[in-house]
């Protein structure tokens, strides 16, 4: 399993990664991007992996909105699909594919 980190730097932020229950049956979703507070939440009602997968999207809606990605703002599937072969790539791959 794929512990989630505490906090990810996209471009010059630090984003903290929170589990906030409730967002599944409060909000009807997995996870967020606030881009105002620079959070990620994540339901931690659902299996880690599962938990990994949304943090992936999220990610993916981060660099988004610090990147101002016109693309992706237009298309919340690429976002989608983005999230999904990250997770997948860093998921077969892990660390092997990070530079020491």
């Amino acid at each position: 399993m794929t512990k989630l980190p505490k906090t990810v730097k996209v471009g010059t932020y630090t984003i903290d990664v929170k589990l906030t229950k409730g967002l599944m049956t409060d909000e009807e979703n997995m996870g967020n991007f606030n881009g105002r507070t620079m959070e990620i939440n994540i339901d931690p009602d659902m299996r880690e992996d599962l938990q990994y997968g949304i943090f992936c999207h999220e990610l993916i809606e981060a660099i988004k909105t610090i990147y101002d990605i016109e693309a992706l703002v237009k298309d919340h599937h690429a976002i989608t699909q983005l999230g999904e072969a990250l997770h997948q790539i860093l998921r077969e791959n892990g660390k092997e594919i990070l530079p020491e």
